[in-house]
């Protein structure tokens, strides 16, 4: 890998910044004393903005495309907003909606989840 000594001064600066809430760990020991956290599996239900956006996401035949933009859509439909394949009407509702934490599932998940656990880390 060749990177450039500015390229790893940023990586460092972005770890230094991540240390104190991230925590990388490369191991056996979460799968051996967290064995049910890998199987686990949840199922959100979608916000009320997210619905028309999966109904557009429906026409896209080409499925790594599709997942890709399910995926974006099912963090936070706002993100969709600069998808070229969608609607202007739809982009414009996007729009009024990115700073709304509560139109994108996983991310009201995540808030509530780090809401719920104070003082305690957080493994995502």
């Amino acid at each position: 890998m060749n990177c450039s000594l500015d390229d790893d001064r940023q990586i460092a600066k972005l770890k230094s910044m991540m240390k104190p809430f991230v925590h990388v760990h490369k191991g056996e020991i979460l799968k051996k004393t967290l064995r049910w956290l890998f199987h686990s599996v949840l199922s959100l239900k979608q916000s009320d903005l997210q619905k028309p956006c999966f109904r557009q996401l429906g026409r896209f035949k080409n499925g790594l495309k599709l997942d890709h933009l399910v995926s974006i859509a099912s963090v936070h439909p706002s993100l969709l907003s600069s998808c070229d394949q969608i609607p202007d009407s739809l982009k414009i509702l996007l729009k009024e909606h990115r700073k709304n934490v509560d139109a994108g599932v996983k991310i009201r998940f995540l808030f509530d989840l780090i809401n719920l656990a104070v003082g305690e880390k957080v493994l995502v």
